[in-house]
């Protein structure tokens, strides 16, 4: 008999066992900015005091959120909700007389989203078709061209640069 419990009491706690819940596959891509020298297009150039705003998003580049290393690329998440994302971007820097001047530049994401069925761990991911952007124009943008790295642009994945802005 205690054979028999045994075997019955292993039997229930191997089929009791769930599958693994780590997601190791593609997840809702982040947008990929590249930051380039308006003077000389070929070369990347780094911004260094950059703060990324981003309308309806919480919980990431928020709260005086500033990157302040110097940096040719960032990554940043997109609406999952909305076919636009608003974003602001402010460089900031001391001018002649030592005091702290802020610029910021916004543009805007269009796009049709897609989600697809990842798997059971996973859940959903959103994709974003026909994406393009807008810089709204002011007196004094330090954003001289903003631009897609492809037309049609679709944003699949994070294995390279979606935008590139020209400063």
């Amino acid at each position: 008999m205690k054979k028999y419990v045994i075997l019955l009491s292993t039997m229930i706690c191997i089929l009791a066992c769930e599958k693994d819940i780590i997601c190791i596959e593609d997840t809702t891509p982040y947008l990929i900015i590249r930051f380039y020298d308006d003077d000389s297009p070929q070369f990347t150039k780094d911004v260094v005091n950059i703060k990324v705003e981003l309308e309806g998003i919480e919980g990431f580049y928020e709260d005086e959120s500033t990157i302040t290393q110097f940096t040719d690329s960032i990554a940043i998440p997109i609406q999952i909700t909305e076919d636009l994302t608003r974003f602001k971007l402010t460089v900031s820097k001391l001018d002649e007389d030592e005091n702290l001047v802020e610029n910021q530049d916004n543009f805007e994401l269009y796009y049709d989203r897609v989600n697809i069925y990842v798997s059971r761990s996973c859940g959903y991911k959103t994709v974003y078709n026909d994406a393009s952007v807008t810089l709204e124009d002011d007196d004094d943008n330090w954003i001289k061209v903003i631009e897609t790295t492809e037309s049609p642009l679709n944003i699949t994945d994070e294995t390279s640069a979606h935008v590139k802005i020209y400063h």
